[in-house]
């Protein structure tokens, strides 16, 4: 096979890594863009996840002060029956010193549990809020997010598509010329963006790929296609376009 086939499959490989580049690129833009759209769920999730957790606390106090208040209750009416049994001044001045300190404890946890019942009522209320502000939400973000991962689900198929059309194209020049499979092989290697062929159009005197100005006979011989020549700027395989088809 001649060369000019070589540089017609070396045109259709560089394509694809320049398609499978920018596919690449739109796939970074998508993960940030939902982390964006998800972000605003997950600040009013945790907020939700600290209210229940004060909600928690306060029920729980609630329930500590409402068996104190029971008991408080029970020692009263002990207190209270002990003042038929009364024989002294001083039974009688402790009896009701007793009796007033269990009803200023009492009067003083129903007060405590009067504050705690209108925080819960409180709390009760910024939750109902705030879990209608997370549906909305919810209805806003998330048809969004699905969209954007349905958009990032199809560019890695895609990717992958590409890379399968590549290794055909790659298998088909290892049977036409194998040396330019080989120096196109061995300098993919070493791109790490992936790009190892730039693009000489007819009247351009420039690299596709870092626009470096390239000599005239080095331009010549590019477009003769009779070797592998490279970019003296940034090492890519350079290509006519010429070898279109």
């Amino acid at each position: 096979m001649s060369k000019k086939e070589g540089f017609k499959l070396l045109y259709k490989i560089g394509k694809i890594d320049l398609e499978i580049k920018d596919l690449k690129e739109k796939k970074k833009i998508y993960p940030k863009e939902i982390e964006e759209l998800q972000k605003r769920l997950n600040e009013l999730n945790a907020l939700l996840e600290s209210l229940n957790s004060e909600l928690a606390k306060l029920e729980n106090e609630r329930e500590e002060t409402l068996k104190k208040i029971e008991n408080t209750e029970e020692n009263l009416k002990k207190a209270e029956e002990k003042v038929s049994k009364i024989t002294t001044n001083d039974e009688y001045d402790l009896v009701f010193t007793e009796i007033d300190n269990y009803r200023t404890m009492k009067k003083t946890l129903n007060n405590h549990l009067k504050k705690l019942n209108e925080k819960i009522e409180n709390k009760l209320k910024e939750k109902e809020e705030l879990e209608k502000e997370i549906e909305e939400e919810k209805a806003k973000v998330l048809p969004q997010i699905e969209e954007k991962q349905k958009s990032l689900d199809e560019i890695e198929v895609l990717i992958e598509k590409k890379k399968e059309e590549r290794e055909k194209l790659l298998e088909e020049l290892k049977e036409t010329e194998i040396e330019f499979a080989r120096i196109y092989e061995s300098t993919y290697k070493q791109k790490k963006d992936g790009i190892v062929i730039g693009f000489i159009s007819e009247g351009s005197n420039h690299c596709s790929n870092c626009f470096t100005v390239l000599p005239i006979q080095h331009l010549y011989n590019v477009h003769k296609g009779n070797e592998i020549l490279f970019c003296e700027g940034c090492g890519v395989i350079l290509v006519s376009e010429k070898f279109k088809e």
